[in-house]
């Protein structure tokens, strides 16, 4: 993939609330585009645009 623009799971984490765990299932199951960089893992910006919209609710348990 060429060189987007891009966030890492950590840099998604923290804008959105999210756990860690919970982007790496998201990448995942929505097949968002990711390139390397080393051992860094970079999340093409377009594909987790709308995660970063979308407001963080608390479940109810």
């Amino acid at each position: 993939m060429p060189r987007v623009a891009a966030l890492t799971a950590a840099d998604i984490s923290a804008l959105t609330g999210r756990p860690l765990g919970t982007v790496h299932r998201l990448a995942s199951e929505q097949r968002w585009r990711r390139y390397r960089e080393g051992r860094v893992v970079f999340y093409a910006l377009e594909d987790v645009e709308h995660l970063l919209a979308t407001p963080l609710t608390a479940k109810i348990h």
